[in-house]
């Protein structure tokens, strides 16, 4: 199924679905509210008309936030999205069946945020503190999108689905990028920086000695894609065959600029504005043809799903003068066209009626990005599954062990990641991941011929990724790297586990949630405290109560309540970009839900 999609084929895909037209009038409403003045609402209403069906839908939600700024101040976010959709159909007996449907969406986005964290000490005495250096970083963000989308069954066994999509997205993160010269990067790992960290915290600075970096990028991205499905059935098997063709081109605009400021009386003033593009200025655009065929082929136990995936990308950088904010003359144009066949083959095995078989092996690849150095290469890799999925009426079970062979690894100097910012792709050299992944559940009412429900679900993920070569890197999370060094920030264990009680009118689900520590610099053996995060163990509990019965009536309301780390567990969950920074405390949630219709 990875030839399907594209062109990053290596760990899937994750497909975001929206909420679909109503075949008749309902109306869902959701709202909730709790710690640190957070509100959420979700409310959507839609129906249809013989012909035609229609849907609007909003999400909104604000927050004070759970980090605690040096000096008062908001640490939260606000997020308003909305969206809309309209549908248009033939009668479902015309000879030819067809489908138009329309959508238009818009979000927007206001974040308190920063990238700035803690020192060790600093975190272990209270984990949610912000520093006062961080008390103008902002995110903004505002989102379009546009698509239409046309189907059409020409035959019982044949249907072609066309896709006109189109999203403008413009964000602007202004937020500490250095102090006294010495980037946030770099203030957490010496302490020679203890003058610059003071400042960080609130200490009186010179004029321009703190500087806000605004990352202020434009981006948009279109196409058209068509997908044909084609059934053919013959007297030995049954094949699905899909072909899909696709044009698409994207383009990133860095218009970036830095401010100085002087931290006086613990807050930031401005004392050197930038002029616009004087930090970053450049325009980076693909465009790119991909092109697929995959079939599934049934024949008795035996199911083959073999596919074949071909994508040709031109990228394009264009850099102009920090001090050609016009853009009038380019200072450098970099090109690249990287042209690749994907291949695939998924097989699975009915051993019985509780039994299946299933495995897989396909190319793994990511592009360079636009304006990378000739000596980067497409990220590479040759990927395998083998799994067991094992079932009855009570329970089921999915083991499923994965190998993923790299000829190379791409890392991206990003300023999450605790590069530069600049964006560039780099040879990360030959790599391994492999892991085991263990999921199940169980309905323990039908072991136990109870008349409550008590569900049971698992999941665990053993996981060990490796360098297979050594190499000097400029990338801090990498650094010179020596054959046989973890790669960071992959866990080595993840479990999660719920239980349910339940009846008719009420539901209570417990959740515990595990995940070992994880290096955050390449290297061997147990890492230094400074170089890893905290293993945690997290207990969540929610409960619902329906004020009237939803199961079988048009309508229905409940009641909800939802405790996320119910014992407070403090623990470190990054190290990067600029010190430690904590996972979410004890956070309580409360609220009513309401459907009408279906």
């Amino acid at each position: 199924s990875q030839v399907k999609y594209g062109p990053q084929t290596t760990g899937g895909a994750l497909n975001l679905v929206s909420t679909r037209v109503p075949n008749q009038f309902s109306i869902l409403a959701n709202s909730s509210f709790g710690e640190d003045s957070t509100a959420k609402l979700h409310f959507n209403v839609g129906d249809s008309y013989g012909n035609f069906g229609w849907l609007v839908e909003t999400y909104q939600i604000n927050t004070d936030g759970f980090k605690q700024l040096d000096g008062g101040g908001d640490t939260g976010f606000e997020i308003h999205d909305y969206l809309a959709k309209l549908r248009f159909h033939t009668d479902s007996a015309a000879s030819v069946y067809q489908e138009l449907e329309l959508k238009f969406g818009s979000t927007e986005q206001d974040s308190r945020e920063t990238y700035l964290g803690l020192t060790e000490q600093d975190f272990r005495a209270s984990p949610l503190r912000r520093y006062r250096a961080s008390q103008r970083d902002r995110f903004r963000s505002d989102h379009q999108q546009y698509m239409a989308r046309h189907f059409i069954a020409p035959r019982s066994n044949l249907d072609i689905t066309t896709t006109v999509y189109r999203n403008d997205f413009h964000r602007n993160w202004y937020k500490l990028d250095s102090v006294a010269g010495v980037s946030i990067n770099d203030l957490f790992d010496d302490p020679a920086y203890a003058d610059e960290l003071d400042i960080v915290r609130g200490a009186e600075s010179a004029p321009d000695a703190v500087v806000l970096r605004a990352n202020n990028r434009t981006y948009y991205s279109q196409g058209i894609q068509s997908v044909v499905g084609w059934r053919l059935q013959t007297a030995r098997a049954a094949n699905q065959f899909e072909f899909g063709l696709r044009f698409h081109r994207d383009q990133e605009d860095r218009f970036q600029h830095e401010d100085g400021y002087q931290m006086r009386d613990g807050r930031l003033q401005l004392t050197r504005p930038g002029a616009p593009g004087s930090q970053s200025n450049r325009i980076a655009d693909a465009e790119a043809w991909a092109f697929f065929v995959k079939d599934k082929i049934d024949l008795g136990k035996w199911s083959f799903t073999p596919g074949l995936r071909y994508e040709n990308i031109e990228l394009k950088r264009t850099d102009f003068s920090k001090s050609d904010p016009q853009r009038t003359t380019p200072t450098r144009v970099r090109q690249n066209d990287v042209g690749v066949v994907i291949p695939g083959l998924g097989i699975s095995y009915q051993l019985s009626g509780r039994f299946n078989l299933f495995g897989g092996i396909h190319k793994g690849f990511a592009p360079p990005g636009p304006g990378s150095s000739e000596e980067t290469l497409s990220e590479e890799s040759v990927n395998y599954e083998l799994g067991l999925r094992w079932g009855s009426r009570i329970w089921n079970l999915h083991v499923a062990g994965f190998f993923n062979d790299y000829s190379n690894l791409l890392g991206a100097d990003t300023l999450a990641s605790g590069g530069t910012g600049e964006g560039d792709l780099f040879n990360g050299g030959s790599s391994r991941v492999a892991g085991l992944e263990v999921s199940g559940d169980l309905r323990l009412e039908e072991a136990f011929d109870t008349s409550f429900r008590l569900p049971v679900q698992f999941a665990y993920t053993l996981t060990r990724g490796e360098f297979r070569s050594s190499f000097e890197s400029d990338f801090e999370p990498w650094g010179n790297v020596t054959r046989g060094d973890e790669i960071p920030y992959l866990p080595r264990h993840q479990f999660f586990a719920s239980l349910g009680l339940g009846r008719a009118d009420w539901r209570l689900r417990s959740d515990w949630i595990y995940e070992s520590s994880t290096r955050t610099v390449a290297g061997q053996g147990p890492p230094p405290t400074l170089e890893s995060t905290d293993s945690r163990v997290l207990w969540n509990l929610f409960a619902e109560y329906d004020l009237k019965g939803l199961s079988g009536d048009k309508w229905g309301t409940s009641l909800f309540l939802s405790l996320r780390n119910l014992t407070n567990e403090e623990y470190v969950v990054a190290r990067r970009p600029a010190g430690a920074r904590p996972g979410l405390p004890r956070t309580i949630l409360g609220g009513l839900r309401f459907r009408l219709g279906r």
